[in-house]
């Protein structure tokens, strides 16, 4: 029994101030892909560790959301079931990850 590392599916991010090339990393003779960002519980993650990616990428998601929606949101419908779509489906979308705020 032990690790089992899936070399496919595995990737790492090399984090450094000198913004030297990404080192190779073998592990039992497999090569694993070395990435410059990754998406880590819901947060774009840099090796830069450059936030204005991630807040680009928080303007964008809710944005997307809301166009997908907007033929369903048609004129018709009533404001009632609009807030109600709004709640359930778009707000998540903006507030996921959103650090809770304190008085």
């Amino acid at each position: 029994m032990g690790l089992k590392i899936n070399a496919q599916k595995t990737k790492y991010m090399y984090c450094t101030r000198s913004g030297n090339q990404i080192p190779r990393l073998l592990i039992d003779a497999l090569e694993l892909e070395g990435v410059d960002t990754f998406v880590y519980l819901g947060s774009l993650l840099t090796k830069d560790n450059n936030v204005s990616e991630e807040i680009k990428r928080r303007i964008l998601l809710p944005n997307k959301c809301y166009y997908g929606l907007r033929k369903q949101m048609a004129p018709k419908l009533s404001r009632k079931i609009k807030i109600t779509i709004y709640k359930t489906l778009i707000r998540p979308v903006l507030t996921y990850t959103e650090r809770p705020r304190t008085a």
